[in-house]
């Protein structure tokens, strides 16, 4: 393998996109498809309400059979029976006839209004009202909310809660959504010790493993395979055949290009087509992606920060676009430096800051300082701060993204 020249994130992403496509579709019943993405556009089948319902309890009537009630001559309509929200269309209504209507009854033919129940004189079987109806009220026209045809979702875009429930409205049962990723992800390093063991001894545990899995489990996707090998070929070459069996693979450490860390020759030998072997990000310089048959391969480094950075530099972007997501990006949002960067020139640096708002402006302060330790900065980081390569000091005060 030879090593290419390290490129920027955006050209890197963009690689990455172009090789890889969305998963398969796979049918799923209504209530499993909370945040899967739409195969295909659905629009409504039907109006909803699929006729005019009633909003209140009460009567329902026609407006005309009131039109000359006074206090001194009001109108008297003959209830001829009870329409319920259960019961399929109802019976119509002949001039001076009133039925008793729950809410969400269907209006019958020959009715246009409902009278509420507080509004409504009785005696026995008459109905007796002292002032005309308007037409229409406390009533619901057929497809107020829905009409035949109305698009409901559009390919690529997520199921929501409310999707679900206008869906649902519509009596559709299943839908067709993009099979989220299953994902392996691989601690790769001798001196770590894994989930499953009883005892870390001398050794550190794998927290990336924990990390990372959160982080996949986060944006929607499955974690399948969860594991730990040392820095040995025969072994890694071994935990390799399982994680192989995810959709997407990650690797944390060994990234770099030397004769100490074997997880990018090892996964070379295994077959993997490496495209990209440098990033010119930091953290995260050694960053490699490559396929192992048409599944994404990220190799990423063994720091925590590196791993934190990379996942939503490019392996989120990258198994969101995998679920059939139309937008792929965090939100960028401009904010005020509270704090001076330095850097080198020549590397995109991702700085974990913390997001404040104040006097109705948002201010970053960046968690970058040799007295910040990786882990409190990463517990207190509610964003990350990009710092273009060419850029060298970035003055507190400056507005950044």
């Amino acid at each position: 393998m030879t090593d290419q020249k390290m490129i920027h994130r955006d050209q890197a992403l963009a690689a990455i996109l172009a090789n890889t496509t969305p998963l398969e579709s796979v049918r799923v019943l209504l209530e499993q498809a909370y945040d899967h993405v739409a195969v295909g556009d659905i629009r409504a089948i039907e109006d909803f309400p699929g006729c005019d319902r009633a909003l209140r309890d009460g009567y329902v009537l026609s407006s005309r059979d009131t039109r000359t009630a006074t206090s001194d001559n009001p109108a008297r309509l003959e209830i001829i029976g009870t329409i319920r929200s259960s019961m399929p269309l109802p019976f119509p209504l002949q001039s001076g006839q009133a039925g008793r209507i729950m809410t969400g009854g269907a209006i019958p033919g020959g009715a246009d209004t409902v009278v509420k129940d507080e509004e409504a004189t009785c005696r026995g079987k008459e109905l007796i009202l002292y002032a005309p109806v308007k037409p229409g009220r406390y009533t619901a026209k057929k497809g107020k909310d829905i009409k035949k045809g109305e698009w409901i979702i559009r390919a690529g875009q997520r199921f929501t809660p409310a999707t679900l429930g206008t869906l649902g409205s519509l009596r559709i049962r299943e839908v067709d959504v993009v099979r989220r990723p299953r994902v392996s992800l691989l601690a790769i390093g001798n001196e770590l010790a894994g989930p499953k063991e009883a005892s870390a001894g001398d050794k550190v545990m794998a927290s990336n493993l924990y990390m990372a899995s959160a982080l996949v489990t986060e944006c929607g996707n499955d974690v399948q395979f969860l594991d730990v090998s040392k820095n040995e070929r025969q072994t890694i070459q071994k935990k390799m055949e399982f994680a192989m069996k995810g959709d997407v693979i990650i690797t944390m450490g060994g990234s770099a290009k030397s004769p100490a860390d074997l997880t990018r020759s090892v996964l070379e030998e295994l077959g993997v087509d490496f495209r990209i072997t440098g990033l010119s990000i930091s953290p995260g310089k050694t960053t490699c992606f490559g396929l192992y048959n048409r599944k994404p391969v990220f190799v990423l480094p063994g720091t925590p920060s590196a791993v934190f950075t990379v996942f939503y530099a490019l392996v989120r972007p990258t198994l969101l676009h995998l679920m059939g997501r139309r937008t792929q990006e965090v939100g960028l949002v401009s904010a005020l430096l509270d704090r001076d960067i330095a850097k080198k020139r020549g590397t995109q640096h991702w700085i974990q800051g913390r997001v404040r708002k104040v006097d109705g402006r948002l201010h970053v302060f960046p968690l970058l300082s040799p007295h910040v330790d990786t882990f409190p900065a990463m517990n207190r980081a509610n964003s990350l701060i990009l710092v273009d390569a060419q850029q060298t000091t970035v003055p507190a005060g400056t507005a950044v993204h």
